[in-house]
């Protein structure tokens, strides 16, 4: 499995390169009203409504100013995830990847696929087509880029 590797503190996550579209500067999204606290609003990208996660408010962590917006795609819906740092592209045995453990890391068990542990780290394995959005809350963004046409 191929992973992008994303630094959100001091902490690495890989997500599925199968996953990632592009990744782009960090540009102050256009806010939305009435979008879940975690959604920073959107953005114009090359004439696409990309709605932005801020990835540190989904895992609970403390706010930084993001320097990198990874475009994701997520079944039918794309969606751009703010993250602090893009550290490269990493290939990864499936072996290697364990299930996640709450001991190991302060990530709610619901973004995580597994933890891969490397010689000083963990780089832990997201999934964001089952963790990042409820139901719901993807049903909401798709509508919200429906309906933003006009930013």
């Amino acid at each position: 499995m191929t992973v992008l590797v994303l630094l959100l503190g001091a902490e690495r996550y890989g997500v599925p390169t199968s996953q990632v579209r592009e990744v782009i500067f960090h540009q102050d999204p256009t806010p939305v009203p009435r979008t879940p606290p975690f959604v920073l609003g959107v953005v114009n990208l090359r004439g696409q409504i990309l709605p932005v996660v801020d990835l540190r408010a989904r895992f609970g962590m403390p706010p930084e100013k993001p320097r990198y917006i990874v475009v994701l795609e997520l079944g039918e819906l794309s969606v751009g995830v703010t993250v602090d740092d893009v550290l490269g592209v990493e290939e990864l045995r499936e072996d290697e990847v364990e299930p996640p453990s709450r001991m190991l890391t302060t990530v709610d068990n619901q973004f995580l696929r597994g933890i891969v542990r490397q010689e000083d780290a963990l780089l832990m394995v997201l999934d964001m087509n089952i963790g990042l959005l409820r139901p719901e809350e993807a049903a909401e963004l798709a509508d919200l880029r429906q309906g933003s046409q006009h930013v």
